[in-house]
């Protein structure tokens, strides 16, 4: 759960070997000031520490992909619907086996 001024949110992180894959982050729309960029940032913290990439799912018409570039992610056509996402950008030709 994402607790800031009570729950606003949801994320899970599953952490593998090679890499990290980011399964979930929503946030309550009330509650969209700056708390996913917030979020994403301690997320890519642990990613860097363990020095893995960051790996995620989302859908194309999906607003959140606009916060994902701004963070520096590199997009991976996945199928009609949904895009990868890396970070870093480098990993791109490394996706991952999950």
């Amino acid at each position: 759960m994402i607790l800031y001024d009570g729950v606003v949110g949801f994320v899970r992180v599953n952490k593998h070997p090679g890499h990290d894959w980011l399964d979930l982050l929503v946030v309550d729309p009330s509650s969209q000031d700056g708390v996913g960029s917030q979020v994403l940032r301690v997320i890519l913290g642990e990613a860097k520490e363990r020095n893995v990439p960051l790996w995620l799912s989302v859908y194309l018409t999906n607003p959140a992909r606009r916060l994902y570039a701004r963070f520096g992610f590199a997009e991976r056509p996945r199928d009609e619907i949904r895009m990868q996402m890396v970070y870093p950008a480098s990993a791109i030709d490394q996706p991952p086996t999950c």
